[in-house]
């Protein structure tokens, strides 16, 4: 199911389907999930080594995104940046900012700049931005840019989900038309329109990009999102995605979509869609400072809730003497305070236990100190619900009844064995009685039959003994 929220914050949205004639069990055909549209403006860094149409149409799209701030940083001369996008005076005003101001960025774009002008500690900032901080990186093509800007050789190789070819000899951007076409996993991740049918018409419209740069093979852990394909028919990865330690790394080797809003109606916004989704995409799984989460989002039959928050400092290092404490907003109106112990297992992460009794939505608040000082606060949600789950799980679950069986002294048997059924329980070592013990003064019959069994005995001994 795929749809655009219309409206911010926190929604409960259910999915149904009509029940067809006689069905068994019509409480399963729906469900709900809830959803949080956050009111939040990401930081997106691009930094872009010369004035080119890709560049001005990529600030073009992203100008009226209201959930992203993309500032830039763009190389007019050697020793000359021209800022666009920045808060205050003072940001970027010395060029690529330090670990600590990068990391208040959630993305970085690399345009066609070459791996020289980053010095040794830049390069190191940008791969820790990405390895610790977990922020998202995108590496477009250009002249100056991948294997032309001598990338293969720098420590920022690593971060490419493609291994670079080392050439010497021709370009490897090269100035040809080439139809962009999504691979199966592009599909997935990629849309310009929520109808199917739609979203397939508005890909085949997309004009030829108008370059497309050889990078090489994809790395073992990459996902090819979209190859270029010239006329000769080639298929060439030129939107690659990869997971990076805590971030996540892409590649878009051409430096010609602009030609996507050139060429297209006014009215045909396809080409800000796909850059909209691409930075976001790229940023989504971008770890804040200081967060919390339930595991599941969704509690069915179950009240013991586990809370996990993670709590970070300005340079991204995980501050272990924290003191975390979550405040619980129960449906039913009261609030309870829980203190998060530190995991011993994870560095910066904190953990907690709930019980959630009343049905409904949770809120929980984070609030992380350090010597006294707030570090920051995090938001989640979660909730929970009563009589649900046996409509959903009718199967039978094998793993549970092989576990009493063995338990008990008893065995499972699937219905392809129940034949022999009878035969092994005559068999059987599990006994099912139980002894009852009891007086033999309670008993009269009884005590009077071995009272006399006794004397009679006696008597006959004593007869015997006489003869």
């Amino acid at each position: 199911v795929s749809f655009t929220p219309q409206s911010k914050g926190l929604r409960e949205y259910t999915v149904s389907i009509v029940p067809s004639r006689d069905e068994p069990i019509p409480q399963n055909n729906s469900q709900s999930r809830l959803v949080e549209v956050q009111d939040r403006q990401a930081k997106v860094l691009y930094i872009e080594g010369e004035p080119r149409w890709e560049y001005k149409f990529i600030l073009q799209a992203l100008k009226q995104e209201p959930s992203l701030r993309l500032a830039s940083l763009l190389r007019t001369s050697q020793n000359k940046f021209y800022r666009q996008g920045i808060e205050s005076e003072d940001e970027l005003q010395e060029g690529l900012p330090e670990p600590k101001k990068l990391f208040q960025y959630e993305g970085l774009i690399i345009g066609s700049i070459s791996a020289s002008f980053f010095s040794p500690e830049q390069q190191k900032s940008i791969y820790e931005f990405v390895s610790r901080r977990g922020g998202g990186i995108l590496f477009l093509g250009g002249r100056e840019a991948l294997a032309a800007g001598g990338y293969q050789n720098s420590s920022l190789a690593d971060l490419l989900p493609v291994d670079l070819q080392t050439r010497s000899g021709p370009a490897t951007l090269l100035r040809t038309p080439a139809k962009f076409q999504l691979t199966a996993r592009g599909w997935e991740q990629l849309q310009l329109s929520d109808q199917e049918a739609a979203n397939k018409q508005d890909w085949d419209k997309l004009p030829p990009l108008g370059t497309y740069q050889l990078t090489g093979e994809p790395k073992p852990c990459a996902v090819v999102l979209g190859e270029a394909v010239p006329e000769d028919g080639q298929h060439h990865p030129v939107l690659v995605s990869q997971r990076f330690g805590r971030g996540r790394a892409l590649l878009f080797a051409t430096d010609g979509s602009w030609s996507w809003r050139m060429e297209l109606a006014s009215t045909n916004h396809s080409h800000e869609i796909f850059w909209r989704q691409l930075l976001h995409g790229m940023i989504s799984e971008t770890p804040p400072f200081v967060g919390i989460s339930a595991e599941k989002s969704l509690y069915a039959d179950e009240t013991k809730v586990r809370l996990v928050a993670q709590v970070y400092d300005e340079d991204f290092e995980p501050v272990n003497a924290a003191v975390a404490v979550a405040t619980i907003h129960s449906p039913d109106g009261s609030t309870h305070e829980l203190t998060l112990q530190h995991s011993i297992q994870e560095e910066g992460v904190f953990w907690g236990e709930w019980d959630a009794a009343p049905t409904g939505v949770y809120k929980v608040d984070l609030d992380a100190q350090f010597g006294g000082k707030s570090i920051g606060t995090a938001t989640s949600y979660f909730q929970r619900t009563d009589g649900v789950l046996e409509y959903f799980s009718a199967e039978q679950n094998v793993a549970l009844l092989k576990r009493l069986a063995e338990q008990t002294g008893g065995r499972y048997y699937p219905l392809s064995e129940a034949a022999s059924l009878p035969e092994q329980l005559t068999y059987s070592p599990a006994g099912v009685s139980v002894p009852d013990v009891r007086d033999l003064w309670d008993m009269p019959f009884w005590l009077l039959l071995l009272l006399l069994l006794r004397g009679g005995e006696w008597l006959l001994r004593k007869r015997l003994k006489t003869v």
